[in-house]
Order: C-alpha cells, then sequence, then structure tokens
C-alpha cells in the first residue's frame, strides 16, 4: 500500500513537473518570439565626429588614423542628438549669412565648397576646436554663452535655435577664407552645454519627416542624429567608378560619423537592415536610407566640384528608389534608441526588415 502510495506520489510529482516544464517551455518561446532577433554583421571600423556643419571632422573613440587613440580620447557617447565627445558635439555649430529678409540662412558646401578645405581638431580637453586652412593662421572656436544673441536657423524645412558666437575675429577667419562677406558662426550648445531648441524634422518635414521616430530631434545634420556607412558598399561604389577610369573617391565625401567594417556582408545589405546594435545595449533605429545631393561631389583635396559628376553619376546608375526622385541613395540615417558608449573594434548586430516607403 505504501508502495503503491508512493508511486502514485511519484506518478503525480513527474506529472506536476512535466506540466510545470511546459508551462516554463511554452513561456521561454514566448519570451523569445518576442525578442528581436539580432544577427552579427562585423565590428566598428572607425568613428568621425563632425562639430561644425558642412566642414571635414576628425575621428575619435580609437579610430586607427586619427592619432587620438583610446587612451587619450573621451570615451564617444551616443545620445538622443547623436554623437558627443568631451563637450563637443556632433553638427553643434553652423555656419550662415542673413539674407535681405534678415534671416539667418545656413551655408554649405552646395553653395561654397571651399568649405571642405577647412581643417578642424579638437583641443587636449575637448572642450573647443581648432580650425585652420590654407593660407590661413589656426584660430579656435569656443562655445557661445547663454547670454549671446540667438537665431532660428531653417536646415530642410525644419527649424532650431543657436547662440551666435560673439567672437567677431572667428567670423572674420571664415568670412576671408570662404570670400563671402559677413559669415556669422553659431551654435546650438552653450559653453554650460545648454541645447537651445533642437530640430524635430517629424514634426515640420512634409517630405522626409515622416520616416523619423516621434520623438528624434538633431541639431544641425541634415535629416538623422548619425550616418552610418558600410565599408563593402563603399568599396563596391568605388570600383564602380575607377572601373570607368575616373578617380577613386573619399569616403570623406560622404562624411559618416560609424563605418562598418563588414563580416561576410554583401554590398549594400543594410538596405535590409531596421536596427542596428552597437555592443550589447548600444541601439539606432535605421530612419531611412541617406539621399545623396551635389556636396558629395565637392573634392576634399582640392574644394572643388569634380567635373566627372562623380559620385552621383555612378550612383544614379544603380541606387535610385522612386520615392525619393533623383537623388541616389548611399548610407543609412540613425537615430538612437538605447545610448551608451562606443569605441572602435565593437561589434555590430542589425535586425532584418527592408525599408518601407511612407505614404
Amino acid at each position: 500500500m505504501n508502495l503503491n502510495l508512493s508511486k502514485c506520489s511519484i506518478a503525480l510529482a513527474v506529472g506536476a513537473a512535466g506540466v510545470g516544464l511546459g508551462i516554463v517551455g511554452l513561456t521561454i518561446y514566448a519570451l523569445n518570439k518576442s525578442r528581436k532577433t539580432w544577427f552579427y554583421v562585423g565590428t566598428v571600423k572607425s568613428i568621425a565626429l563632425y562639430p561644425i556643419k558642412g566642414v571635414p571632422g576628425f575621428p575619435v573613440g580609437g579610430s586607427p588614423e586619427d592619432g587620438i587613440g583610446k587612451g587619450t580620447s573621451p570615451p564617444v557617447e551616443v545620445t538622443p542628438l547623436g554623437l558627443k565627445c568631451g563637450k563637443l558635439r556632433d553638427r553643434c555649430f553652423v555656419l550662415g549669412r542673413y539674407n535681405k529678409q534678415d534671416e539667418f540662412e545656413f551655408i554649405s558646401p552646395r553653395s561654397v565648397p571651399k568649405m571642405m578645405l577647412v581643417k578642424v581638431r579638437p583641443t587636449e580637453d575637448f572642450s573647443a576646436v581648432i580650425v585652420s586652412a590654407p593660407g590661413m593662421e589656426e584660430i579656435t572656436v569656443t562655445f557661445p554663452s547663454s547670454l549671446n544673441a540667438s537665431v532660428t536657423v531653417d536646415v530642410w524645412r525644419s527649424t532650431g535655435d543657436a547662440f551666435l558666437c560673439c567672437d567677431d575675429n572667428v567670423n572674420k577667419w571664415f568670412s576671408s577664407f570662404l570670400e563671402k562677406d559677413d559669415i556669422h558662426l553659431a551654435c546650438g550648445v552653450d559653453l554650460n552645454g545648454k541645447i537651445l531648441r533642437p530640430r524635430k524634422p517629424q514634426e515640420e518635414d512634409p517630405k522626409f519627416g515622416k520616416y523619423a521616430p516621434s520623438d528624434m530631434q538633431i541639431l544641425f545634420s541634415d535629416a538623422a542624429p548619425l550616418l552610418f556607412v558600410s565599408d563593402v558598399s563603399y568599396d563596391d561604389l568605388n570600383e564602380r567608378i575607377t572601373s570607368q577610369n575616373r578617380p577613386s573617391l573619399s569616403v570623406q565625401s560622404f562624411k559618416p560619423n560609424i563605418i562598418l567594417k563588414s563580416d561576410r556582408q554583401r554590398p549594400f545589405a543594410e538596405d535590409d537592415w531596421s536596427q542596428i546594435r552597437v555592443g550589447d545595449t548600444v541601439e539606432f533605429y535605421r530612419v531611412r536610407p541617406c539621399t545623396r545631393c551635389s556636396v558629395t561631389r565637392v573634392d576634399p583635396e582640392t574644394g572643388t566640384f569634380r567635373s566627372d559628376e562623380e559620385p552621383l553619376r555612378t550612383l544614379r546608375t544603380f541606387r535610385l528608389h522612386s520615392a525619393f526622385g533623383r537623388d541616389p541613395l548611399f548610407g543609412s540615417l540613425l537615430a538612437p534608441q538605447q545610448c551608451g558608449t562606443i569605441t572602435t573594434g565593437m561589434k555590430i548586430y542589425a535586425t532584418s526588415d527592408p525599408f518601407k516607403v511612407v505614404n
């Protein structure tokens, strides 16, 4: 009797355990089903910061060519507004002039290609930048006071506010080198790190704002906080250009923030990615492919437009999309979802979901 009861008890216990395991198994299955499926695509090849809109930047975060190294560069922070290193933020400064209506209009290499000849490097403590150019003495650009006058800056149909930099020597430096009267430098951040009013393309830009997350904010980058480029996509484009006996293209013509060192990825595989993760925690939403304009035609070595129309000439043969007209696509615009710090060499993962046109 006792033996039978023991057997019954054992049977009930085993049955209960089986049910319990089944519930656990279903729970794990449901959790796994709800989780994102990340797959490995490569590592961070380089990271770059462009403090002044339209002007070449500099590598950070231990990029092999930066001359800074992981030991001396402050951590590269991914913030909701884009990359930040020390006090310097990506595209926080903007150059402009007042039009006849007394409105501040930003300038870019599209109209002033000599901007690509300006060199920028950080001060030792990453609290300011030092700019130089052929035939010009170096000058230091510092953050403005919050007591300075402010201007509203319209960048491609979305507006933000910036403090005017009060150092007239800086304004004269840019006016002299760029051969344009009355150029002014403004900044969306003051010397204490206060951000005046960032832009929200999703609220103002009827053409491309519909692709942006509802909470996205940017300073003076064109359309999103970061630009991501794959090395194999860049290599593929360059091979197409050089096969036509045309000079190769510098990747700096695209001003990417993060370059992927691909691991067995095909060129333009990023077209099928919806999210990108760097390391274990930093995540980005892929807002949309980046449309390219005539700025990419400016040779960063000469500060003049390439007469062969590259890279737009080649990109238009295979990188057009009906949603974006004659503007070819290269690179990906990213919006941070989970912030943190990144360095070169970190692993990069992606989730699969091809780009969809938003009507």
